[in-house]
């Protein structure tokens, strides 16, 4: 599938058993009783669905967070990621902002772009021991 949306929509269709989606996405189709939610993927149940599982509750350590963040070409000028750090972390501070996308599932984590790249980093590695855990191997 080229995205979520898509896999959900098949779910819902019942041409595939199961997905795993967005609380954005999946929470209204859930609300509606189009799917029904096994388990979400973060390490606590989510404040605006408490009602809801985590896979952590019968996978116990199980933690998988889906995150978006803005990426520009290597070589950009340190300044140009400064501005547009600074201009990030300025919308994502915004009280209504936070809300919004609160309500729809979304968590702002204004931040820097060293914090970033240090957690991609830390999440890269505990992928790789995971694979390595189970028995997958690099292509």
């Amino acid at each position: 599938y080229r995205g979520g949306p898509e896999a959900l929509t098949d779910v819902i269709a019942g041409r595939i058993d199961s997905t795993f989606t967005d609380l954005a996405a999946g929470l209204a189709q859930a609300r509606e009783g189009r799917v029904r939610v096994l388990g979400l993927s973060t390490a606590q149940r989510f404040p605006l669905a408490p009602e809801l599982p985590i896979v952590a509750e019968t996978v116990p350590g199980f933690s998988l967070t889906v995150w978006f963040g803005l990426a520009v070409a290597a070589g950009a000028p340190p300044a140009m990621l400064a501005r547009a750090n600074a201009a990030l972390n300025t919308v994502l501070r915004e009280p209504q902002i936070r809300e919004r996308l609160g309500r729809t599932g979304y968590t702002t984590i204004p931040g820097t772009a060293e914090a970033a790249r240090a957690w991609i980093g830390d999440e890269m590695r505990r992928y790789a021991q995971l694979a390595e855990q189970v028995g997958l191997e690099r292509q």
